[in-house]
């Protein structure tokens, strides 16, 4: 039996980092998990100044941060964090949700712990608080990368309106199925991550493919999850010259009056027109403490599942005197639902002795992936 409950993601300005923290604090939420990011803006400066510029890219240093809610909670906290934290200005960040089944394990200790008056409290926040409207009919991009590619496809991505957010991640997969010729592929990776419309995924996905060419071996794996709701930051551009109103901003108010991001593109996404073998899959999501994730590695390698993806993660319990706890890593892989079904009949069959049966006692969760693109397929 599963039980869903509500993914909550911020991608935040790392100056903002500590605002969100505390007023998280005061909700009572109190397990929160970051990674460290960068996103990047176009700059947009002229003159004499663009001709001595090495890159026209600006990195800003981000935190992407997440935690779990019961799914009833979902809504009120993320409209008291856009409130909170101004995500209504472009620039500031980013938040949205998805739902998660929890396929083994419980959940709890990684939930939120709110007293029930704590709860009523913030449940009245969805009609108290005046923010910006959270728009439904969102495609999260993910992208599994070797390190160094990450940037120009970032680049080609604020060119055409999509801010993506980077990650620093390790992998295991074709790497480590190659014996010596494995020191051609990096293991060290990065994990772009872009939330797009409903409508516009697929050619946006389809352009990642082509501008990183993720169908030619070892150069990465791409998918597809599908967004419950959100706001998401579009300032692609550092403009030198201030106006009363910057241009981002005029566009997050046509977005409220509009009550969606769809009118931004014009007709100008279409249908990917490249014949790609896509399939769908299920992503796993399992999440354990600091040194445990390679016996997981090597436990799927084994199966003939390769595609990990491991990050560090940091770990803060704000209900507790000391912030940061111990670290933590979460491996993320994508497979098929007979790759799956493989993977947890290995679990439950596994001897006392054996790296699988780790597994038993750890929580794994799923997601459903849409699409998912590797150049080559799993079977």
């Amino acid at each position: 039996m599963t039980n869903q409950y509500a993914h909550i993601t911020v991608t935040i300005h790392t100056a903002l980092f500590k605002k969100l923290s505390l007023h998280l604090e005061k909700l009572g939420i109190g397990n929160l998990y970051a990674v460290y990011g960068r996103s990047m803006l176009l700059n947009e400066s002229r003159g004499l100044t663009s001709l001595f510029r090495s890159s026209d890219l600006l990195v800003e240093a981000v935190e992407v941060v997440y935690f779990y809610l019961p799914l009833e909670l979902e809504q009120p906290v993320m409209k008291s964090i856009i409130h909170h934290c101004r995500l209504d200005i472009p620039g500031r960040g980013s938040i949205y949700s998805r739902h998660i089944e929890v396929q083994q394990g419980q959940l709890e200790n990684l939930l939120c712990t709110l007293t029930p008056e704590e709860r009523t409290a913030l449940l009245s926040l969805e009609t108290n608080t005046q923010s910006a409207p959270l728009f439904s009919k969102l495609v999260q991009i993910q992208c599994a990368m070797s390190k160094g590619l990450a940037d120009n496809v970032s680049r080609l991505l604020l060119h055409i309106g999509f801010v993506p957010t980077i990650t620093n991640a390790s992998g295991t997969g074709l790497r480590d199925q190659l014996g010596l010729l494995r020191i051609t592929i990096p293991k060290q990776k990065e994990l772009l991550s872009v939330v797009v419309g409903q409508h516009e995924a697929s050619s946006v996905m389809d352009k990642i493919i082509s501008w990183g060419k993720l169908d030619l071996p070892g150069r990465g794996f791409i998918w597809q999850i599908p967004i419950e709701k959100g706001l998401i930051n579009f300032k692609t551009y550092q403009k030198s010259i201030g106006q009363a109103a910057s241009t981002e901003q005029i566009i997050a108010a046509i977005d409220s009056l509009k009550g969606n991001y769809f009118w931004r593109q014009g007709g100008a996404f279409v249908e990917a027109q490249t014949k790609r073998d896509y399939f769908k899959a299920i992503e796993l999501v399992i999440q354990v403490n600091e040194g445990q994730s390679l016996p997981i590695a090597k436990a799927m390698i084994k199966l003939g599942i390769s595609g990990a993806t491991v990050q560090d993660l940091k770990t803060l319990s704000l209900d507790t005197e000391e912030e940061i706890v111990a670290p933590q890593e979460v491996v993320r892989v994508v497979v098929t639902e007979a790759q799956a079904r493989k993977f947890f009949a290995a679990v439950e069959s596994a001897p006392t002795d054996d790296n699988m049966k780790f597994l038993s006692t750890v929580q794994i969760l799923k997601h459903r992936v849409i699409r998912a693109f590797n150049y080559r397929r799993p079977s």
